[in-house]
């Protein structure tokens, strides 16, 4: 148990860094055919550790570059890139159209990192009250295998619940995203982690 407490303390914030939370940066409708946008952002990140915890609360940040291709009207292929971890993903908009007032989408992605490998399975939902500004909500559970903690505890392998919050401004041809999530990691005390993202687009 004490070599468990150890690695721990010594390996979360090499694991917060490398998966930095959950960010979304795009609103549930896709790009349509054949259209792209290219981009990079920054997230800001703080843990929130319980009192009986045996490791300090983390602060860090991170830079990540983003490319999003619109293979159909209704499904786009994205990955991100960034200091610690990368992942590809694709979303389906299941209600709405590129008009619509509301929209909601659902997708898959894998994330690749440092300490750690795994699967995120987002479900968004935002509203358009004109083309130049929307409001979006994304629930993403995540599914990871922390090489980590696994070799010692399987059940200390992280499960984790966020919840993002954010705004988007179109500009031209230009992207503005910008957002709040707190995401939850299950079978590891409970901790939870609150993360500031930024992220600027381009279309291409």
């Amino acid at each position: 148990m004490k070599i468990l407490n150890w690695v721990t303390i010594i390996c979360l914030p090499l694991l917060l860094l490398s998966c930095i939370g959950s960010k979304s940066l795009q609103t549930c409708k896709t790009l349509g055919a054949g259209k792209k946008e290219i981009g990079w952002g920054m997230s800001s990140f703080r843990s929130k550790t319980q009192p009986n915890d045996e490791y300090e609360p983390v602060q860090a940040g991170s830079v990540h570059f983003m490319f999003r291709n619109g293979i159909s009207e209704k499904i786009d292929f994205y990955t991100n890139i960034g200091i610690h971890a990368a992942g590809a993903g694709i979303k389906f908009q299941a209600i709405g159209n590129q008009s619509s007032k509301f929209a909601a989408s659902a997708g898959m992605e894998f994330e690749l990192g440092f300490l750690h490998a795994g699967v995120n399975i987002p479900f968004n939902f935002s509203f358009h009250p004109s083309k130049k500004l929307a409001l979006y909500y994304c629930f993403q559970p995540s599914f990871y295998s922390n090489h980590s903690f696994s070799i010692l505890d399987a059940s200390q392998t992280p499960k984790l619940f966020g919840h993002v919050k954010g705004i988007h401004l179109k500009v031209g041809k230009t992207n503005v995203y910008f957002e709040h999530s707190l995401t939850s990691f299950k079978n590891l005390n409970d901790l939870k982690t609150s993360q500031l993202n930024f992220s600027v687009g381009y279309s291409i």
